[in-house]
């Protein structure tokens, strides 16, 4: 199976978007405690819209604001608290009734925060 090359983030803030999220395989971050991960998703054509980010270990990677826009777009910003490996995944689906059928694709990055 292949793996990303990890890339590390000096900068205080790490920004991921959709580009950075679809790639295969996923893309892979290593940050420091402290600095803070922006997931910025644009506004989709109807009926598709963006899930809201979230992470797979709120004790890595604290919620500092999320949520979705009325246009299908959505945002997460998430601070490193501690150690550790987290991955930081959204949806892109379509959302109709009945359902459209369309396959809902999962965009993902792996994030390792060290101290």
């Amino acid at each position: 199976m292949p793996t990303a090359i990890p890339t590390v983030v000096t900068a205080a803030t790490l920004k991921l978007e959709p580009a950075e999220l679809s790639r295969y395989p996923s893309a892979q971050y290593v940050i420091r405690v402290g600095t803070v991960v922006d997931v910025e998703l644009p506004d989709e054509s109807a009926p598709f819209c963006w899930s809201i980010p979230a992470s797979s270990a709120a004790t890595v990677l604290e919620v500092v604001d999320q949520g979705d826009d009325l246009g299908g777009g959505a945002h997460a910003r998430f601070r490193a608290i501690a150690p550790g490996v987290v991955t930081i995944a959204t949806t892109n689906a379509c959302y109709t009734f009945p359902p459209c059928g369309a396959a809902v694709a999962l965009s993902e990055s792996v994030v390792t925060v060290r101290a």
